[in-house]
């Protein structure tokens, strides 16, 4: 029942990530039309979560978990559950996903994960959120772990 809670908790925080922040306005440059103006990159548009809130997860009914590791790291052991897509490949997996769906991001040590979740909300991602403390950390509670190879 707790973990229901937390996980509905999260789906909760989740789903209000897009009401959070307005997207910033287009700005032109200085001595620039209209026509030329750029939009400034959004950032840390995305939730953060612990490793432990992780754990306290349910495996049914969470948002999907994707590892950005490189290929072999992620083989050499991961999150269980967690479908690899390497931080290289990202914005072209992004491409071929529904957009509604949340997402939570992970990595080793959290720099990855971050600019990941940047490329997702980039993409149109409104339900993005970084597990901080990462792989590493999961590793060092002893959590369960996987073994072995899994593309998204």
């Amino acid at each position: 029942m707790q973990r229901l809670a937390l996980c509905l908790m999260a789906a909760v925080l989740l789903s209000g990530l897009a009401a959070c922040q307005a997207p910033m306005p287009l700005r032109a440059p200085i001595g620039a039309s209209a026509a030329s103006a750029i939009k400034p990159p959004l950032r840390a548009n995305f939730a953060t979560v612990t490793v432990d809130d992780l754990r306290a997860m349910p495996v049914a009914g969470c948002p999907r978990l994707i590892d950005v590791r490189e290929t072999d790291e992620y083989a050499a052991g991961h999150v269980a559950g967690a479908v690899n897509v390497p931080l290289a490949t990202v914005a072209a997996w992004a491409g071929r996903q529904a957009k509604p769906e949340p997402l939570l991001v992970i990595c080793q040590s959290g720099r990855r994960s971050t600019m990941a979740c940047q490329t997702l909300v980039d993409q149109g991602f409104e339900r993005i959120t970084n597990v901080a403390g990462d792989t590493g950390t999961w590793f060092q509670h002893a959590y369960p772990v996987a073994t072995g190879a899994r593309r998204a």
